[in-house]
């Protein structure tokens, strides 16, 4: 009897090999850094005592009177002076960007009568 001729087999498709995944981790992934904070705008704070003082703003001493000009950041701050041991009491002033080197805001502190000049 003839045979039939033989006809190959289809042969099998091997399975893709599995995708690596990436194991978890615990690691947190990093953290986005914020933008850079922009320079706060200062303005000026003009300051004298009599006699002379140091004057602390924020209670942080920033120098001392006379002084036309001291660099203060625009917004709310607390200022005072001090001499010889004695210390003003506070004065809580509002900078704003009207507050420039010909139109600072000013202060004044007499120690001999313990009041703020205006």
């Amino acid at each position: 009897m003839p045979t039939a001729p033989r006809t190959a087999a289809p042969k099998a498709v091997a399975p893709a090999p599995p995708v690596p995944t990436a194991a978890p981790t615990t690691e947190a992934a990093p953290a986005v850094r914020p933008a850079a904070a922009a320079p706060q705008e200062s303005r000026c704070l003009s300051v004298n005592a009599l006699p002379f003082g140091e004057v602390y703003v924020d209670d942080r001493s920033v120098g001392y009177t006379p002084a036309a000009c001291l660099r203060v950041p625009i917004g709310e701050h607390r200022v005072r002076f001090e001499v010889d041991g004695q210390r003003s009491p506070e004065r809580l002033l509002q900078i704003t960007a009207r507050h420039t080197a010909s139109a600072p805001m000013r202060i004044s502190y007499d120690f001999n009568t313990g009041r703020f000049i205006e």
